[in-house]
């Protein structure tokens, strides 16, 4: 399984961050599962800001599914207690096996 790193939906560059994080966060979760094989942060981030198609990314990373999202956090008009709000989408999606990639 690979983990892409996420989209920042939020308009601001400034909090790439946000979404990179919690990319890496679910990828150190998933590397840390028994019998679960996972693509190094290193190759998944390689594909950052690229529109491959997902069948080729996993076939790059020699993987079956792709964990890709998105993320943005707002602070606009919450009351003081719900300052920091965030949002996730993501979708694991499997991936056929092209030719010449070897399976699990």
């Amino acid at each position: 399984m690979a983990v892409l790193p996420f989209l920042n939906l939020s308009g601001d560059p400034a909090k790439e961050f946000f979404s990179d994080g919690v990319s890496e966060e679910l990828l150190n979760d998933l590397a840390n599962a028994r019998n679960l094989r996972v693509a190094a942060r290193t190759s998944s981030f390689a594909f950052k800001g690229k529109n491959e198609d997902i069948r080729k990314i996993a076939h790059a990373l020699n993987v079956r599914s792709v964990l890709e999202g998105s993320g943005w956090r707002s602070r606009a008009r919450l009351p003081p207690k719900r300052q920091h709000q965030a949002a996730l989408l993501f979708r694991l999606r499997p991936v056929p096996v092209l030719g010449g990639a070897r399976p699990l």
